[in-house]
């Protein structure tokens, strides 16, 4: 869990760069890892992802989740399982304190396939 602001009354460029200066952000992961070795895998993990983010006029900028699932085998072939998918978005980020932008809302699934160190077979679909 974690939350992040970037202050619009803070003016960074004398001392860095700052890409955008009127965000609020948060969110929550939750992960569950099994260690113990089981009769199919050595070891698996699944996680849960929800972000969030809101100007500071309030208005909500994203929604994010994703669902990812890690499984690694006797023979540590390693298979990652997961989707992402975001809402559609508003963005004040180029139009400063004009009227926002809107985003189109997106999703992807991906997979991916690796071996060992001494034997590597990647492979990713997105």
């Amino acid at each position: 869990m974690g939350v992040s602001t970037e202050s619009p009354y803070w003016e960074l460029n004398d001392v860095g760069r700052l890409q955008s200066a009127n965000d609020a952000d948060g969110f929550v992961e939750l992960r569950y890892r099994e260690n113990t070795r089981g009769k199919l895998f050595h070891r698996w993990s699944s996680n849960a992802f929800l972000g969030r983010g809101w100007n500071y006029a309030g208005i909500p900028t994203y929604t994010e989740a994703s669902l990812g699932n890690s499984f690694t085998f006797h023979n540590f072939m390693r298979l990652f399982l997961g989707v992402y998918g975001n809402l559609a978005e508003q963005s004040d980020d180029l139009t400063g304190a004009a009227p926002s932008w809107a985003g189109p809302a997106a999703s992807v699934a991906t997979w991916s396939c690796r071996g060992t160190r001494a034997s590597p077979s990647p492979g990713t679909l997105a």
